[in-house]
């Protein structure tokens, strides 16, 4: 601890370490330093936390290149690291998606199918009528070559 004296000139010894003291003033405070160990310490350990504090302001050189290199490897890898983590979840979320998306359709086109009639017009057979009407069903085909000849010398005679 310092002395009496310190503690009185605690503005004093301020004024010492910033070099804001008169001669005559800053003789006597060496002076009272010479006498006073304890004070001369806590001087001591002020102006070492004054050094540190003003060296903590100024600003510093930039890293080195290597630096950011080793920063950049660094940030690769735990991005790829993620990369993987994060890939099976969203695949899972997506195909549980897919399945419940399916699964709705699936059930949405039953309802369809048991809320209609089988006198619905989707199941009339008004349209395969009207299939045959367009595309009249095919002439026999010919059993053997006798028969194609014969229908060959038949078409050519009714010319």
């Amino acid at each position: 601890m310092a002395c009496k004296e310190y503690c009185e000139r605690l503005d004093v010894f301020e004024d010492f370490l910033d070099g804001r003291l008169p001669e005559e003033a800053a003789a006597a405070v060496a002076a009272h330093f010479e006498r006073c160990a304890a004070c001369r310490e806590e001087v001591e350990s002020a102006r070492l936390a004054g050094m540190l504090l003003r060296a903590g302001l100024e600003p510093t050189e930039e890293p080195s290149g290597v630096f950011w290199t080793r920063v950049r490897a660094r940030l690769r890898e735990e991005e790829e690291k993620h990369m993987v983590a994060d890939f099976w979840p969203a695949l899972e979320v997506l195909a549980r998606r897919f399945m419940l998306t399916s699964a709705a359709a699936l059930v949405l086109l039953f309802g369809v199918l048991l809320g209609t009639e089988p006198n619905d017009p989707m199941f009339s057979t008004q349209g395969q009528l009207e299939v045959r009407e367009i595309f009249p069903e095919s002439v026999r085909q010919p059993a053997d070559r006798n028969e194609v000849l014969l229908s060959l010398a038949s078409n050519g005679n009714g010319r």
